[in-house]
């Protein structure tokens, strides 16, 4: 359960397609250049990958007034042992700058380190100033690693990777005491 705040969350389960598809489509919907994946192929996916991402992806979605209005996914890092990936990091217009976006982060920083993780990674879009200064606000550090990631109109927007830690210092200010992780998106990955 995500710490109480302005919201309140739940990690998903198997049996929980429906309400996966329909945040992670509103996502892609609301912010389609800020994910690897778009809006018309999610809408084409059967409803196997979605059950397959909520039992390869930690889903955690925060409620607020019984209405989904964030999300974020972590999943570890098959080629980094002690790393994981913050994914599909959003937060509803309407519920933006009210710290659901850190009660999100602070769920998967939690869930990373009870999985063995000490680092986060992220990828964040250049243009995307609120998130980059979300992500700055809570310790997040540029790699100064780029790549790109399609928008729903075939246009790549440039993306900075974010991480965690120096040399194992913990950077990350959780409301919870410190973490060794930070988290975001993975280009190319099946749930980003």
């Amino acid at each position: 359960m995500i710490t109480p705040g302005p919201a309140t969350g739940v990690r998903l389960g198997p049996g929980e397609v429906d309400r996966l598809k329909a945040i992670r489509l509103r996502s892609l919907a609301d912010a389609p250049g800020a994910f690897a994946t778009t809006l018309e192929e999610a809408r084409g996916w059967p409803a196997e990958r979605w059950r397959a991402q909520l039992e390869q992806l930690a889903t955690f979605v925060a409620v607020r007034d019984g209405v989904d209005v964030g999300l974020a996914r972590g999943d570890r890092d098959p080629e980094a042992p002690g790393c994981a990936w913050l994914l599909s990091m959003w937060v509803a217009p309407d519920a933006r700058q009210q710290g659901i976006g850190r009660q999100l982060i602070d769920e998967v920083v939690a869930w990373a380190r009870d999985a063995g993780c000490d680092r986060i990674v992220l990828d964040v879009s250049d243009d995307n100033a609120a998130a980059i200064a979300c992500y700055a606000a809570l310790g997040f550090m540029p790699t100064g690693m780029t790549g790109t990631l399609p928008s729903c109109n075939g246009v790549c927007h440039g993306h900075r990777v974010v991480a965690s830690g120096d040399r194992g210092r913990p950077r990350y200010n959780s409301a919870a005491g410190g973490a060794s992780a930070s988290g975001g998106g993975r280009a190319g990955s099946a749930g980003a």
